[in-house]
Parts: structure tokens; C-alpha cells; sequence
């Protein structure tokens, strides 16, 4: 009967998937031109959130899916008086920073903007504040914030050196699910298991084809396509905490292996932070953007000056209490009525 069938004998976790897991688990980030740089990204990420909320197009994704629910310890979306579970926090903020396409840009193989990564690590590590806030305990801290950041510009940046997902008619917001699986999984307290688990199973998902990019075709899910990785890599962390079994051989197992044809080839450089320049221009004393398209379409400088990382957690908290001074209204979700 044996011969019938395929014996299901496991094989250990595939290299890539335990080079990232031991990177993200072990590596201690101690570059202080790394961390200054995630901060000032940082802030310039916020920027370019609050000014897609001036655009109906954007807000109207946002919010609740049921309309009025109530979450405990919700995340919340920068600019907006919305507290939401952290996975659909994660997509909303994620759509807000990518709306209009300012957030950094990374050139390779692949290209992509590893800031998006921030959807996830945004939501996650504002949840999980609010519940140890309420449990008497400290919340995270924005260097734990910077950290994510930074491992996550990594992850997203070395896979995209010499892996082009886009010749195979794959986007490459593949990346920002893989990072943001890893980064959130590790914000959530996951043993290495755990971790491998929920990046096993966001390379075994479904991945978004880029046509919506290129005509005859393109349109605004390219505007939101990172915010759902994100968010997905979220859902992904949170099954694995969950004690989900991993998928070990989901890149090498034969037959079945789809992303074996991209010839993956992630070394873990955890030496440099891959983080290109931006086209933002903040004012850091309001948070208001001013945005400055120069010459070149992917990339200039950034003119963003943070006094400190305080008056950055000030900018970043303070704002979400107090009153959206944007528009926010949209139309009920009519679908779930």
C-alpha cells in the first residue's frame, strides 16, 4: 500500500526560512546610523499616512468591517479616532502610507517600499502596549518600534537583492508579508517554532499577481495591496501563536515547490539598514507633509529633522488621541448589513 501513496515524513524548516527566523530572534541592532535613520523614516512614513486622509478614495477602506463594533485594546490608526484588532489596524494604516506612494522606495532584483512594513508593526506593538498598560505592566518602547522597522527593511530588502518576483508575474508586496509575518510574529512573543511556522505559511498563501500595476489593468489596489500583505502577515503571526503546525519544506518539497522557480537566494545581511531615501518633506513641529517630487521618480532626500526620540513618541501617541482634524467619513458598509 506504501507504494500508492507519499509517506509524510518532515523535513526540517528550509534554510531561508531559519536564516530569517535566527536573524529576527537573535541579531541585537546596535548601528546608531541604523536607528536614527528608522526614526526619521518613521516620521516620514506618518506623514505621508496623513496626508492620504485628505482623499476619500483612501478613507473610505478605513475603519471598522463591522461598522460600530467596539475592540478591547484596539490599535489605532494614525490621524483617525479608529481602534481596531490589530489586523485590520495593520491594513488600514498600511493603506493610509502607501496611498500615494511617497513612502521610501528600494531598488534590486525586486523593488518595493520596505516602509510598508509598518502597518503591521504600527498595529501590533500599539495593541500590545494598551494590554500590558492595562495588565500594570510598561508598555513597548519605540525602540522596540525601530527595531521591527529596521529587521523588516532588512528581510523585505536582502530577499529583493537577487530575487525578481515581478518577471514571474508576481508583486512584490510578497516581501511585505514575509517581513511583516516575521517582525509582528516576534512583537507577539513567538519562540523560534512559532516564528518558522508563521513564515512557512506566508510563503505557502496565495500571492497577488501585478497586473493591477501595468495597463490595460492598473488601478488603486496598487495603493492598498501593501497595507492587505501587511495585515495578512499579521493574521499569519497570530495563527502560528495559536500553535498552527508550520509548513517546514514549503520551499524545497518537489512538485510543489512554486517559489523554487524565483531561485531564492536570501543570505542574511544584518550588517546595513536598506533603506533608500524618501520624497517627503517634513514639518517636524506639526506633522504636516509637504510633499517635493524632484527629478528623479523613486527616490530623493529626506528633510526631515526629529529633535529626539521623545518628541517622535509624542508626534506619533499624542496625535492618535486627540480629534481627527481629517475627514474620515465613508459610506456604510452596506455588503454586511
Amino acid at each position: 500500500m506504501s507504494a500508492n501513496v507519499d509517506l509524510n515524513n518532515r523535513p526540517d524548516y528550509d534554510q531561508v526560512l531559519q536564516d530569517i527566523a535566527d536573524y529576527v530572534l537573535d541579531f541585537r541592532i546596535e548601528s546608531e546610523e541604523a536607528l536614527n535613520t528608522a526614526r526619521n523614516c518613521l516620521m516620514d512614513t506618518l506623514g505621508c499616512g496623513l496626508l492620504a486622509l485628505r482623499f476619500p478614495e483612501c478613507t473610505k477602506h478605513l475603519g471598522p468591517v463591522v461598522e460600530g463594533s467596539v475592540v478591547p485594546f484596539g490599535a489605532r490608526v494614525p490621524g483617525t479616532s479608529y481602534r481596531l484588532d490589530p489586523v485590520k489596524a495593520a491594513w488600514d494604516i498600511g493603506c493610509t502610507v502607501r496611498w500615494l506612494d511617497y513612502n521610501d522606495t528600494w531598488l534590486a532584483a525586486e523593488w518595493g517600499h520596505p516602509s510598508d512594513n509598518l502597518g503591521g508593526i504600527l498595529a501590533v506593538a500599539d495593541h500590545l502596549s494598551q494590554k500590558r498598560l492595562a495588565g500594570g505592566d510598561a508598555p513597548l518602547t519605540l525602540r522596540t518600534v525601530l527595531d521591527a522597522m529596521i529587521m523588516a527593511h532588512e528581510i523585505q530588502g536582502v530577499i529583493a537583492l537577487e530575487n525578481s518576483f515581478n518577471r514571474v508575474g508576481l508583486d512584490h508586496v510578497i516581501l511585505v508579508k514575509v517581513a511583516s509575518t516575521a517582525v509582528t510574529a516576534k512583537l507577539m512573543g513567538a519562540n523560534r517554532e512559532q516564528l518558522l511556522s508563521a513564515l512557512s505559511h506566508a510563503f505557502a498563501d496565495g500571492q497577488a499577481l501585478r497586473t493591477y500595476r501595468h495597463a490595460p489593468n492598473a488601478g488603486s489596489r496598487k495603493s492598498w495591496a501593501a497595507g492587505d500583505a501587511s495585515s495578512r502577515g499579521v493574521r499569519l503571526a497570530d495563527i502560528a501563536m495559536r500553535g498552527e503546525m508550520g509548513i517546514p519544506g514549503v520551499l524545497s518539497a518537489k512538485q510543489w515547490e512554486q517559489l523554487q522557480a524565483l531561485s531564492l537566494k536570501l543570505q542574511v545581511k544584518a550588517t546595513a539598514l536598506l533603506l533608500a531615501a524618501c520624497s517627503l518633506q517634513l514639518a517636524a513641529c506639526s506633522c504636516l507633509p509637504y510633499l517635493n517630487r524632484r527629478s528623479t521618480p523613486f527616490s530623493t532626500r529626506i528633510f526631515a529633522e526629529i529633535s529626539s526620540t521623545e518628541k517622535c513618541v509624542e508626534l506619533m501617541f499624542g496625535m492618535f488621541s486627540r480629534r481627527n482634524r481629517f475627514s474620515t467619513s465613508r459610506t456604510s458598509n452596506s455588503h454586511w448589513a
